[in-house]
């Protein structure tokens, strides 16, 4: 579910984006797309090596599909960063296996 919610969120940018973003995870990190809720902040470091300051429009996208499926909510003035998004998933989610 927590990688849907990745791929809903760089699908807005377009298929072409998204296997871009996977492709330079994998080569420049060695990482797969499957460890991205364990390894959220590489993964983030990954998505500002290619869209620099942008990146966070991005990570801002992801975040927002991850809120909406998991229920995660905040005050009205503050944000949450995509680290702090998986992070919250990854905790309803193992209590949900418990």
């Amino acid at each position: 579910m927590l990688l849907d919610c990745v791929d809903r969120g760089l699908d807005i940018f377009g298929s072409t984006v998204k296997s871009v973003v996977y492709w330079h995870f994998s080569s420049k990190f060695k990482l797969e797309r499957r460890d991205i809720p364990r390894k959220s902040e590489i993964f983030s470091e990954c998505l500002g090596s290619i869209f620099s300051s942008r990146a966070n429009v991005v990570e801002q996208c992801i975040v927002a599909e991850i809120m909406q499926r998991f229920h995660v909510e905040l005050p009205s003035h503050s944000s949450i960063n995509l680290t702090d998004a998986i992070g919250e998933a990854r905790k309803q989610i193992g209590a949900t296996i418990r």
